[in-house]
This record gives structure tokens, sequence and C-alpha cells, in this order.
């Protein structure tokens, strides 16, 4: 791959993308890269999901007008890799999990390009510094049917409210008031270790699904909760000039999610995906947003990312 042909300006599927998108798009192939060089090396087990599975069997590569990689891991593989990473991860490279500084979580696991900008709005809204240009991996866990899967989804949902609230200056009220107030009565700490005891529950167990019961807002809608016989065996797809896997089942979990996931949306909805959600900036570190008045302009909706 020439890099500098890569990061040419581009009309695809009657959508133009920047160099700018390009460079965030050539950053997380990067990284891409060197994790699944890290799974390959441990012998981890990988998937695309949600939209960046899409791009793959519709795109070969990037949906146009998106600008994320988005990655599922079951939950074995998702906790080795954590222990792995750890050495194999380069000087400029970080990984965030759990509880982050200033009390901030992430129910998710991201790694991030220190030398670049990927700040995200819930991020900004808790007065965090945020980080780089990052690629997320989503742990799924073996689940329930049933009542027992409506009793695992209800403890995840109020152990997440009072995590992702503990910094927000929101006036909850009623039942959402109560169980915030209440779990702070705790360390974060404690709080996040009984969200993972709570999700990791059924790990060793033999169940048919498998589910991101770590975000609960999309284990509720079902989206994420596939039947583990389609995710757990994988098979490569070209991504641009890389190739990625995604689930042998890949078809069965794209239209559970999107339906018709291979029509192309109208041309007018064809859109910037993450626009006012994250703030890029793939020639400069995050280190050097801090307290700018650009971030306040940026999530106002008062710029554009492609100005930039």
């Amino acid at each position: 791959m020439n890099k500098e042909d890569y990061l040419r300006t581009e009309i695809r599927d009657g959508y133009q993308v920047s160099v700018t998108r390009k460079k965030v798009w050539l950053c997380e192939l990067e990284m891409a890269t060197w994790f699944c060089n890290v799974c390959e090396k441990y012998g981890l087990s990988y998937f695309l999901i949600g939209g960046s599975a899409i791009g793959a069997v519709r795109h070969n590569g990037f949906i146009p007008w998106d600008d994320d990689l988005d990655i599922g891991m079951l939950r074995s593989d998702f906790d080795k890799f954590r222990k792995v990473s750890i050495r194999e991860l380069p000087s400029n490279y970080k990984i965030e999990y759990g509880v982050l500084k200033n009390k901030v979580f992430s129910s998710l696991l991201r790694i991030r390009n220190n030398d670049t900008t990927g700040i995200i709005v819930d991020e900004y809204e808790q007065n965090a510094l945020g980080g780089g240009i990052f690629i997320e991996l989503y742990p799924f866990d073996n689940v329930p049917t049933g009542i027992k899967r409506k009793v695992q989804l209800a403890k995840s949902s109020m152990l997440f409210l009072a995590l992702n609230n503990w910094n927000r200056k929101k006036n909850f009220s009623g039942i959402k008031k109560l169980i915030i107030s209440g779990l702070k009565m705790f360390p974060i700490e404690s709080v996040w270790r009984m969200y993972e005891k709570n999700n990791t529950k059924y790990s060793g167990k033999k169940t048919e699904y498998v589910d991101t019961v770590a975000l609960p807002s999309y284990a509720k809608q079902g989206i994420h909760f596939y039947k583990k016989t389609d995710v757990q065996q994988t098979v490569l797809h070209s991504y641009e000039f890389i190739d990625l896997n995604i689930p042998k089942g890949n078809d069965t979990c794209l239209r559970q999610q999107y339906g018709d996931y291979m029509e192309l949306p109208p041309l007018e909805k064809r859109g910037t995906h993450h626009d006012f959600i994250v703030f890029y900036d793939p020639d400069r570190s995050y280190l050097e947003y801090k307290d700018s008045e650009i971030l306040k302009k940026y999530f106002n909706g008062d710029i554009s990312v492609e100005l930039l």
C-alpha cells in the first residue's frame, strides 16, 4: 500500500471521503494490524461487528461515512488479550478499560494512539482529558435466557447508570437518583467490580447465546444477542488494504441488527457518522487540546471536523 496514494480525497458511493478521514482510517488500521499480530501470536480470536462488519462485506473496508472500527471478542479471549497486551504495547499506544483517571469509566476496551486526537463527547462532558484516535473491543459474555437474562440486565443497567454518571452534574430524580446516590456510598472501584462480576456471571457455564452485557442499552435491544456458534468461528475478509476477521455467521448477526444491510442508504443520508460525537485530529496529540476552545465549539456543533 502506497501511503501517499491512500491519503487522497476520494468519492466512494457518492460520498466524498476527505484526507482527514483517510488519516483517521489509516491510524485505526495501523492499530488493528498491531492488534491482529498480538492475537495471532497468542492464539486469540476476534470478529468485526456492527458497521465495521457491514463495511467489510459491502465496501471491502470502512463505510465511507463511518470513522470507527468495532471489534468483538468472546470474554475468554478478551481477558487474555488484556493481560498479554501490556507487554506487547508500543510506546505511543495505551489501553483503557474499567475505571480510568478522574473516576471516568469505560465498559469497552479502547486501544488509543497517543500521538493523535480522538476525544469523545462523554469525556469532554466529564472534564476528562480524553485521548487519541482509537479502536474499540467489545467483550461478549455468556448469557442466559428468560427471567435470568432480565435479572442480569436489570443489575447491569443499575450499575452502569451509576458508573456512567459518577462525574456528571445532572439532576436525577426518583429511582435513578436513589440508585446513583446509594451506589456512590461505595468507592467507584468497588462498583466496577460488582459490574464486572454481574457481566461475567455465566462465564464457564454452557449457554447458547452471548451478548454485550457491558453495554446494557445494546443488550436490552438484543442487537448483539448472538448464538455463540455464529461468532465462535471466523473468516478473513479484505478490509481496505489489510485482512480482518468477520464472524462465520456474519450475515445472521447483521440481519438481526440492521435487516437488509447490503442496501445503501439514500444519498442524502450518507453523512458523517459521528459528527459532534468524536473530535478527531490525526495530526496532533490530544494533549495539545487541553482547555481548548475548539472542543467547546465542536461539541456545540459550531464547527465541523473536516474544517480542521
